[in-house]
């Protein structure tokens, strides 16, 4: 060869290590705080939190203790790269430190790896010899010093202070926060405040939608971004940024919807279009498929009526105190109306027509 290639990877990106006191009690709230500190670093634009790609690393230390002892010897589990992982391999290491301890045994202050395949911790190296790990200090790099408004010393110009106080008024919405606004100022669950934080472009789908149009109910938005659009996307694998669906698109299945011009049976169907064509709107489809809902009353009862002779068996279980084969009819009602029927005003012609 005449010359000689270096890969410098990931030279010049700074690397920050965080590390937490050992506040977590199990391996859930370890993937909580892992899980809220990617938003956080998401949202601030630290790193963009993809632990797959090495972006974000986490290593566990594990201990067990009995009720009222001091904290254990510690096992490292390094280099995680799911939340997942980090999950299933502190409890496999948790279960196996129990094991040894009620056996008799010492546990190791050691570097453990987690294996995917056996779902089980391996040893690496230990950690006894404690001088492997000494500190020492970096001559090229100066101390870090960190002020508050009250701290700050006079004369020394602002550009060579980093003042804690200027640099939070400077964050944006962090997750939590937005949690709490998004209950406050929608009404929605946790639930689905939890998974508008987890999903930050559906979120934006979410409040323009709202800002946008003029909704009888927010929770219908909510509802449709997250039980049905978010679904369709999450079936096909893909992120909803990364998906043919617009904000306009999915306000006009909210409004469609709430006004009752579609079914959801409907709507999932305009999904799985839109998914494959975003040139079109979802009115565009209804009008080229035939795809309105059928709400004529008149049209309604007589479907009923046909479902109800079709049953006889059914109708009467019904009348013997059977109510949940009530559910049964409806879905033939919806089978011959291809799904299109207005659901609200199909239960109401039924109940009608049974308990009468």
């Amino acid at each position: 060869m005449s010359h000689s290639l270096i890969d410098l990877n990931r030279a010049g990106i700074g690397l920050m290590e965080i590390i937490t006191e050992p506040e977590f009690c199990s391996a859930v709230e370890a993937a909580s705080f892992v899980r809220e500190l990617q938003l956080i670093l998401q949202v601030i634009g630290v790193c963009d939190g993809k632990m797959e790609e090495g972006s974000l690393r986490v290593d566990a230390s594990v201990s067990v203790r009995r009720p009222s002892e001091p904290l254990g010897i510690r096992s490292e589990i390094k280099n995680l790269n799911s939340i997942r992982h980090l999950m299933r391999s502190i409890e496999f290491e948790t279960l196996r430190q129990i094991s040894i301890l009620e056996s008799g045994g010492q546990v190791l202050n050691e570097t453990r790896a987690y294996d995917v395949e056996t779902g089980e911790t391996v040893s690496m190296r230990d950690k006894e010899r404690l001088h492997d790990y000494r500190f020492m200090a970096e001559p090229n790099l100066p101390p870090l010093r960190l002020y508050t408004n009250d701290t700050v010393p006079n004369g020394v110009p602002s550009d060579q202070i980093i003042n804690v106080d200027e640099l939070r008024a400077m964050l944006p919405e962090l997750p939590n926060a937005k949690r709490e606004r998004l209950k406050k100022q929608y009404g929605l669950s946790v639930e689905h405040s939890n998974v508008f934080v987890n999903e930050p472009t559906l979120l934006e789908c979410f409040e323009k939608i709202v800002a946008n149009q003029n909704l009888q109910n927010v929770k219908i938005a909510s509802n449709i971004c997250i039980n049905e659009v978010l679904a369709a996307v999450n079936k096909k694998n893909i992120a909803f940024s990364a998906s043919n669906l617009s904000a306009e698109s999915v306000g006009e299945l909210v409004e469609l919807v709430q006004d009752e011009v579609i079914s959801l049976l409907t709507l999932r169907k305009i999904l799985e279009v839109l998914l494959q064509d975003s040139s079109k709107l979802p009115k565009q489809v209804i009008e080229e498929r035939g795809w309105h809902q059928v709400s004529n009353e008149t049209a309604l009862e007589n479907i009923c009526c046909q479902v109800i002779a079709a049953n006889p068996k059914v109708v009467d279980d019904y009348r013997d105190g059977k109510t949940k084969v009530f559910n049964y009819l409806i879905g033939e009602v919806q089978k011959k109306l291809s799904g299109q029927s207005n659901v609200k005003a199909v239960v109401r012609i039924m109940k009608q027509k049974l308990d009468t």
